[in-house]
């Protein structure tokens, strides 16, 4: 059971201090990335976490959540607020520790922006997976090194053009039955996400 959540519930911590590890959530679809975040937060915030959530778009066009999404998300908790849509940039990817794509498309969105940074990129889903082949970032070892190892795992040709098919599913959901299935296997990533990352601060 999904337990109540806002976007706005983030966790304050100063982007300067390396002890905070960054995530960038980037994709098209900004329903389903707010809706993470919402979750990453809140999951980060209850295991008191060093860790800050960012959502940028990687497209121009307008966006808004459909009123039926809204009432779905409304009574499992979620509050998503308008948004203005901001652009995912260089900047914005070099400070990230983390970037998750919600669909393959959005790994190549910000892999095109910084080439160099493809180490650090994934979707969601892929994340999760890879991770839990490879295990937890575990005690005493450091989480960059983790990611390192993890991300250097896969060739750039294969990132761009042999990408695996385990993303979650591109199309945005038009019913209150796909969105509730759709924010449930948000949920269930996230908290794997976590169980991943999770170094826990003094």
């Amino acid at each position: 059971m999904l337990q109540a959540v806002s976007f706005d519930q983030t966790v304050h911590e100063s982007l300067d201090d390396e002890s905070c590890f960054r995530v960038l959530l980037a994709s098209a679809d900004l329903q389903r990335c707010m809706v993470a975040h919402a979750f990453l937060a809140k999951l980060a915030k209850e295991r008191n976490l060093g860790l800050s959530v960012e959502t940028l778009s990687t497209i121009k066009r307008s966006w808004c959540v459909p009123d039926e999404a809204l009432a779905v998300l409304g009574e499992m908790g979620i509050t998503i607020p308008d948004c203005r849509r901001t652009l995912l940039d260089e900047a914005a990817i070099r400070k990230a520790h983390l970037v998750l794509g919600m669909a393959r498309k959005d790994v190549r969105a910000a892999i095109s922006v910084v080439p160099d940074a493809w180490t650090r990129i994934f979707t969601l889903k892929e994340f999760v997976t890879r991770g839990e082949e490879r295990g937890p970032c575990t005690a005493g070892e450091r989480l960059d090194r983790w990611l390192a190892l993890l991300g250097g795992a896969r060739s750039y040709e294969e990132l761009l053009f042999a990408y695996p098919p385990e993303t979650l599913s591109e199309q945005v959901p038009d019913t209150p039955e796909e969105l509730q299935v759709k924010a449930d296997e948000l949920w269930d990533l996230v908290c794997r996400l976590v169980d991943l990352i999770a170094v826990p601060t003094e």
